[in-house]
């Protein structure tokens, strides 16, 4: 039986991270027009599902103590979603580490590349 409710779309990007950084899993290519998120533990399937009609996502019956412990994880300040001033810093010096602009310009870059995250509904998170 699938899980409905568990799962905010809004923190699918998060999800994901938290899967390979903390669960080691192999994420796969999405097939068809509902699956958010395909990805492998352990030769076991796992798919993420949107209906496009919930603020929620979908997941199966295997994949509910996954995302239980991912919000878990979150309750427990492992994830943190980072602010924006603190977010701007290490863009800015990794852009100035290229040698290819300005401090000036990075910063307006690094802001720039917030403002594109923020815009397509996404968070930084800083994962301890």
């Amino acid at each position: 039986m699938a899980a409905r409710n568990l799962l905010a779309k809004k923190k699918l990007p998060v999800f994901k991270k938290w899967l390979e950084d903390e669960i080691n899993c192999q994420i796969e290519n999405t097939k068809g027009g509902y699956e958010c998120l395909r990805f492998r533990i352990n030769d076991t399937l796992h798919i993420v599902f949107d209906n496009n009609k919930t603020v929620h996502l979908s997941v199966q019956s295997r994949t509910i103590y996954l995302v239980q412990r991912f919000l878990d994880d979150i309750n427990k300040n492992k994830i943190k979603e980072v602010d924006k001033e603190t977010a701007l810093t290490p863009i800015a010096d990794a852009l100035y580490a290229t040698d290819r602009f300005p401090v000036d310009d990075c910063q307006e870059i690094a802001e720039g590349i917030l403002r594109y995250i923020n815009d397509y509904n996404m968070r930084v998170v800083r994962i301890k």
